[in-house]
């Protein structure tokens, strides 16, 4: 499972610890873990001023605004934690990179799922 960010340096809490005890750590990381372990993820509501914004497992949006995500390893996976910049300047939420909502492609998904995205 490789774990990042758009926020380089985000802490990402992991549990359970994979299969050399490692559990979370700061953004980009690997880890590993047996087939079927349920692996839960949790990234800081705000990081240096950053809001926030979703879960992409593989490419695919999930979900969105909460900062917790469960997921059920079938196999190796990328899983990043995106966040928003704080203020956009016109008082609503800009998005920083590739995290504009405005660009998503399917931004409400199931909480949690399999590794392929296809619950």
């Amino acid at each position: 499972m490789a774990v990042q960010s758009n926020l380089p340096g985000a802490w990402i809490a992991l549990s359970p610890p994979d299969k050399t005890l490692d559990a979370g750590g700061f953004a980009d990381f690997e880890r590993s873990f047996p087939i079927s372990t349920v692996v839960t993820l949790t990234a800081d509501a705000w990081a240096d001023g950053r809001e926030f914004c979703g879960w992409r497992v593989d490419g695919l949006w999930l979900n969105l605004s909460a900062p917790t995500l469960e997921w059920t390893v079938t196999g190796d996976l990328t899983v990043e934690a995106a966040y928003y910049e704080a203020s956009s300047g016109d008082g609503r939420p800009g998005a920083a990179g590739s995290t504009d909502p405005g660009s998503m492609e399917s931004p409400i998904g199931p909480v949690g799922g399999t590794i392929d995205g296809r619950q």
